[in-house]
């Protein structure tokens, strides 16, 4: 895997390896990173998409997907929108 370009957001990475760390010490047979979004903008998709791009996964909208299976523990992703009421 090439390694990120520099326009992968620190956040989506840290969370990932923090949904793995959390999952190998509890034993836990999968982790997942889920983004709950409340924007109406899709702000931060963009973002998003490029580090589903690092593992060749094609993102989609409020659809679990695996990210990476090569882990002790699977790790699953997904972005859940929602449209802000007040």
């Amino acid at each position: 895997m090439p390694a990120p370009a520099g326009s992968i957001r620190y956040q989506l990475l840290h969370r990932a390896a923090s949904a793995l760390i959390t999952g190998e010490q509890y034993r836990a047979s999968a982790a997942v990173l889920l983004v709950h979004s409340f924007s109406e903008q899709r702000t931060g998709w963009s973002d998003y998409e490029a580090f589903a791009h690092l593992y060749d996964v094609q993102a989609e909208i409020g659809r679990v997907q695996l990210l990476c299976g090569r882990t002790r523990v699977p790790l699953f992703r997904a972005w859940v929108a929602e449209t802000v009421r007040f």
